[in-house]
């Protein structure tokens, strides 16, 4: 804004001026007074003046123009020193006036529009309506376009407007204001050259513009280049110059904090360390200076997790401490942020250096806070965690006490008014909180201190916004506080409430990758968690994935590695304890040999992972029975006992660990100082734990199986007595619906049983009943233990004399989810080989002792073939299913099929290299999609005349499928050898015992006749007959006549030879050893009335689920044979051998009918499906021994009848 003055005369030289030229001049000279004195009655002199040559110019329009035009400038300038709104008021119109007067000059129209938007702005800051605002920016942005670049100061201009704009957006918020101002500021900065003073501040202000711009981090990068241009165009000396670096650090943390970019970082401290070096000695910025740069280590170590940032934080953090003089909350900051660097140090790497400077900084930072200061509470929470964690490490009870007093002081200061100063409270709560659980708790044990932990952090998140950066590390507290709380009493409730916290602190910020590390540590924690407590397998891969996330995350020189490989480990191990895979525990190894390399021997989690190291040999013992692996275990877990302190559920846990160990031992070798050592370990134990603790029962338990060694070693009934004692205790110690307590009981229950045996008693019987029982039927355990649970309910029941079948029929219901189709089947395999065996035996043997041969072949069909029924029902077509509920129909199918090719798979390691899966990502993908089967199967089944569906079939079905001739079901188990018979006509079952075989019998036969199947390597036709095989066969095949098909067909009255086309028709099922033995070519040669097929055709079903029995011809056109040879070594595969013999007697045999012979590369699979299509009739393969699984290119051979 400038002053307009014209140089007219209208008189000539030597004459007085004209009137109004000196009234003009006169107020010209006033007005510049003023300008430079400030003086108000030059100011009103200025005024008359020019009133005055405003009456005497009539015509000269210039004359008038500057007349009006300097009379509006000093009235603005009168309202300034006095607010009148009537000097206002005469500005506007003088200003008004001259905008009228300037005609077509831009130069002048300039001037008057800068000075009438002026005084239009001065009105809008005198009575804030945004009337005043458009008026007066019209009039700058009019006068600005009327500017040329080249005029000096159209800059400054600039310059001025993009502040006007800047006020506009701090008043009305308007984007559209703070995007002009750096429109302005770009424009004058590219009118400014480097060497004017003005460079740097326009440069400065236009990266402040770019913060009104930035809603998010769009424009950071903007605001740090031209703010870092300015200071490097501002010289040293410049005052302004050491604030412009504040900033620009505060900016360049902002960065690297919210976009993890921490090169900027770097640059924060280098602008800080120049501001430094820039401020005198005695300038009180300094300090702060020095705790800024702490504080950016600190960021860095919280997002990196280095060591090494953390100790550059304390020594920059002790600079500012140094120079801080006096007490006050200036010190007592700097003290505090000094311990709490060192708890984030001790907290990583467990040193008593560490932690005797966190107490003596806590100590410090608390003797320099004022009373009554408002951080006061903090400081008292901060001590009295600092001194538990010494008691912890010291044993120093009095420290403990001492930690009592200060976080129960710091309690009694915050205020219960939460409305005041929410965020200040949920700090303070915080604090509390997470004293009362991370230290106090851990160290008393007392449930009260982690309620108050919960309490406490649950108000801190009540208060805290979803939106503010500490609510993701509340949540993870209270999540962590719900854990200790779990832990403590067990409950499954509080697990759950700490899980559905994790996953909300998850959801909340992703954070850094050192921060979501933590997490993914914490989710995989609490997901082992609730596996431990109810044994679900889904919580295991979840803790799984989650773990291998973590250990993706967090960095090789992090010292979280440590505590997430143990954690992994600990989840594989569990892993290979559910699946009975030693391959899985070995993974689990691998993870904790990498944390033993990184963990130094003075760090505090050596323990746990010497515990880790212990359990994982003891489960590897408890599948190969190796002893070298008991002996590491021992090892392990004894050093880890060593190092623990005397007092503590550490140390409590060891022992109890340990004296498993010593149970094992004595179960092995059988030595009195094993059992020894064992029941001190758990007695010591014992004594350690609190009444409450959920270690207690298992630790009970573990006493009285030991007791119960003592008692079946040596007899003494006080060892009797003592184990039934503790077993009983740990029984009373759990709740209905604790995991644990159905096995406590059947524990208890088989001890009752062989101390009955001894010392007989009908109560300890009867009791014993009860509590097999209920372990049975309880919905909590493990289902292999309510297996057991249900055999041993059957056994007491006919001890008894009462009816076992209520137990048998318990077992059976159990048996499909033991053997679940989410395990690999080589898995399911080995889990039943013997328990399920020996479940279906017993449970079909009782079926027929109370004389429920339809029982018997229910249980019989369901028990005998579980992996290859569930297989079927994977290829089971779902046509009616499609035709009501097609998209279920669909995703049913396409489950099933994955499911069928993933279920036998052979895969190992390298085979995943191609499909980027690991082993246990592929087996967890089995497990889901068989757990989305079972829902799918749930919801046909609760659709109308879907209620059967997939269901395992009823004796009446399986009878129907039996449509005429004769079914027998050969079985054998180790009390007796039945045959179970089904004839079309009754459609009713009868059985018969087959009192001259057993099983030891029908083994040996089964073995004799391999053996003389197989000589040296080589196999033999049927029909080669070789004198030296004659005797035995014969032999093998007269003990089948007369011992198993003679009383058979006698049972049948089938006695009578008749001619072959009136022969009727037994269809063989056959079980166990029976089914590798040539039933139907029982008899004894010597004469006729003794071989089988003179009395009767024969031919076999693998089971009745799968088979439809009919003597009826088929309608279809036999057609002849197809004959299937591998005679030679083909694609590695071996040859077969004897099988070109065997393919020449086959033409030769079969001469007269039509006789296709694939043999070598033709003999794979593709080939052999095509002429199944073409051919008609029933097909019967002879398969070589062991054969598991086919390719489908595979080379085979098998000889096919079509």
């Amino acid at each position: 804004m400038s002053l307009v003055e014209f140089d007219i005369w209208d008189f000539g030289l030597g004459g007085d001026p004209p009137a109004d030229v000196r009234e003009r001049t006169s107020g010209l000279h006033h007005l510049q007074q003023y300008l430079s004195t400030r003086q108000p009655m030059l100011l009103d002199s200025a005024i008359n003046h020019y009133e005055s040559a405003q009456k005497l110019i009539l015509e000269n329009e210039k004359k008038r123009l500057e007349c009006a035009h300097n009379l509006g400038y000093a009235y603005l300038l009168r309202y300034y020193e006095h607010e009148e709104r009537e000097d206002h008021t005469r500005a506007i119109d003088y200003l008004s006036q001259a905008c009228n007067e300037m005609g077509n000059d831009p130069f002048y129209e300039m001037h008057g529009l800068e000075t009438l938007g002026l005084t239009y702005w001065a009105l809008f800051d005198c009575s804030g309506a945004t009337d005043y605002t458009d008026l007066a920016v019209g009039c700058f942005e009019r006068a600005i376009s009327l500017t040329s670049d080249d005029t000096p100061t159209k800059a400054k201009m600039l310059d001025d407007m993009a502040g006007r704009y800047a006020n506009l957006f701090q008043w009305e918020k308007k984007r559209e204001y703070a995007e002009k101002a750096v429109a302005c500021l770009r424009k004058a900065n590219m009118l400014t050259q480097e060497s004017q003073p003005e460079k740097p501040g326009r440069l400065y202000r236009l990266g402040e513009a770019f913060k009104l711009l930035d809603d998010g981090m769009e424009h950071h990068p903007d605001i740090i280049e031209y703010t870092e241009q300015a200071i490097s165009l501002t010289p040293n000396d410049d005052p302004n110059k050491v604030q412009c670096l504040l900033n620009l650090s505060q900016w360049c943390t902002l960065q690297a904090e919210e976009l993890h970019i921490w090169e900027y970082t770097d640059k924060a401290i280098g602008y800080l360390n120049l501001a430094i070096a820039l401020m005198p000695e005695d300038d009180s910025r300094r300090a702060k200076c020095m705790l800024a740069i702490g504080l950016i280590y600190k960021l860095r170590f919280e997002r990196q997790g280095s060591h090494k940032q953390l100790e550059d934080s304390i020594y920059w953090y002790r600079q500012a401490a140094s120079i801080v003089t006096g007490v006050g909350p200036d010190i007592a900051v700097v003290y505090t942020h000094i311990g709490s660097a060192y708890r984030d140090l001790f907290e990583s790497c467990g040193s008593e250096e560490h932690l005797g400077n966190i107490v003596h900084y806590y100590e410090k930072a608390l003797s320099s806070t004022p009373e009554g200061d408002f951080q006061m509470p903090q400081r008292l929470i901060d001590l009295g965690s600092a001194k538990a964690w010494l008691c912890y490490q010291t044993g120093q009870q009095a420290q403990l006490e001492q930690s009592f007093k200060f976080v129960e002081k710091a309690a009694s200061l915050i205020s219960h008014d939460h409305k005041k100063d929410p965020l200040i409270h949920a700090e303070l709560l915080e604090g509390m909180g997470s004293a009362y659980n991370n230290m106090l708790f851990n160290q008393s044990g007392t449930v009260e201190h982690v309620k108050k932990a919960v309490g406490y952090l649950e108000l801190a998140v009540k208060l805290t916004p979803p939106t503010h950066a500490r609510r993701t590390r509340r949540l993870s507290n209270l999540a962590s506080s719900y854990g200790s709380l779990y832990r403590r009493l067990g409950q499954w409730r509080h697990l759950k409430k700490a899980l559905s916290y994790l996953e909300e602190a998850t959801c909340a910020s992703p954070g850094s990758h050192f921060e979501q590390a933590i997490k993914m540590r914490n989710l995989s924690d609490t997901y082992y968690e609730l596996f431990a407590c109810a044994g679900v397998l889904k919580y295991l891969d979840k803790s799984i994935s989650y773990g291998e996330e973590a250990v993706r995350l967090t960095l090789e020189d992090s010292p979280e590695r440590v505590t997430v490989l143990i954690s992994l480990g600990r989840s594989y191990l569990r892993l290979s304890d559910c699946l009975r895979e030693p391959r899985t525990a070995h993974t689990g190894l691998k993870y904790l040999e990498q944390a033993l390399l990184l963990t130094p021997e003075e760090d505090t989690r050596k323990i746990e992972l010497l515990q880790e190291f212990g359990d994982m040999y003891r489960l590897l013992y408890r599948q190969t029975a190796e002893l070298n692996y008991l002996d590491k275990a021992r090892s392990y877990i004894g050093h880890a006992t060593s190092l623990a302190l005397d007092s503590g559920l550490e140390k409590a846990e060891l022992l109890y660990t340990l004296g498993i160990i010593n149970i094992l031992s004595f179960q092995n070798s059988n030595t009195t100082q094993s059992s020894i050592e064992a029941v001190e370990c758990l007695e010591r134990a014992l004594s350690l734990l609190p009444q409450d603790s959920p270690l207690r029962p298992s630790l009970l338990k573990s006493l009285g199986e030991i007791y119960m060694l003592k008692f079946l070693r040596h007899g003494t009934q006080e060892h009797a007595e003592t184990s039934m004692d503790f077993i009983e205790q740990a029984i009373e110690s759990t709740q209905e619906d604790h995991p644990q307590r159905p096995f406590f009981m059947y524990l208890l229950g088989g001890i009752l049983l062989s101390v009955s045996t001894k010392y007989p008693s009908k109560d300890r019987i009867e009791k014993a009943l009860r509590l097999s029982k209920s372990a049975a039927l309880s919905n909590a355990g493990e289902l292999g233990i309510r297996l057991s649970a249900a055999s041993q309910w059957s056994r007491v029941s006919k001890a008894l004399g009462l009816c076992p079948l209520e137990a048998h029929s318990y077992a059976m219901k159990l048996l499909p989810r033991i053997v679940w189709l989410g395990t690999p089947a080589s898995s399911r395999y080995n889990s039943i080989k013997s328990d399920i065996r020996n479940a279906v035996s017993a449970a079909t043997s009782a079926a027929l002792l109370a004389r429920r041969s339809d029982l018997a072949i229910e249980w019989l069909e369901q028990g005998r073939c579980f992996i290859w029924n569930q297989r079927l029902q994977l290829r089971t077509p779902v046509d009616d299913l499609r035709v009501l509920y097609p998209e279920l129909a669909e995703e049913l199918e396409s489950i099933s099929s994955s499911l069928n090719n993933t279920s036998t798979s052979r895969l190992d390691e390298s085979d995943f290299i191609y499909t980027r899966q690991s082993l246990h990502e592929a087996a967890q993908t089995h497990r889901r999609l068989a757990e989305r089967r079972e829902e799918i199967i749930e919801i046909v089944r609760g659709l109308a005349n879907f209620e059967d569906f997939l269901q395992e079939p009823t004796i009446s079905k399986l009878l129907g499928r039996v449509r005429d001739g004769t079914v027998v079901i050969l079985t054998v188990n180790d009390l007796r050898c039945i045959a179970l018979i089904i004839q079309a006509s009754t459609q009713r079952v009868s059985h018969l015992h087959l009192q001259s075989l057993d099983h030891e019998h029908i083994e040996k036969a089964r073995v004799n006749l391999e053996t003389h199947f197989r000589v040296r390597g080589s196999r033999h036709p049927v029909w080669s007959r070789e004198e030296e095989m004659r005797t035995e066969l014969e032999s093998l095949l007269g003990m089948l006549w007369y011992d198993a098909v003679k009383p058979i067909l006698t049972h049948l009255d089938f006695t009578e030879i008749l001619p072959a086309e009136e022969l009727p028709h037994i269809t063989w099922c056959t079980t166990g050893p029976f089914s590798f033995l040539p039933i139907h070519a029982a008899g004894d040669y010597s004469t006729a009335e003794a071989i089988l097929s003179n009395f009767a055709v024969s031919s076999y079903i693998p089971n009745l689920t799968g088979s439809s029995i009919s003597s009826q011809p088929n309608d279809s056109i036999f057609s002849g044979i197809l004959a299937v040879g591998h005679v030679s070594a083909v694609r590695g595969s071996g040859a077969l051998p004897c099988a070109k013999s065997e393919l020449d007697q086959i033409r030769t045999q079969f001469a007269s009918l039509e006789c296709t012979v694939l043999q070598d590369e033709e003999a794979c699979v593709d080939s052999v499906l095509k002429l199944m299509a073409e051919k008609a009739g029933s097909i019967s393969l002879a398969m070589p021994p062991k054969i598991q699984w086919i390719p489908s290119r595979a080379p085979f051979s098998y000889t096919m009848k079509t």
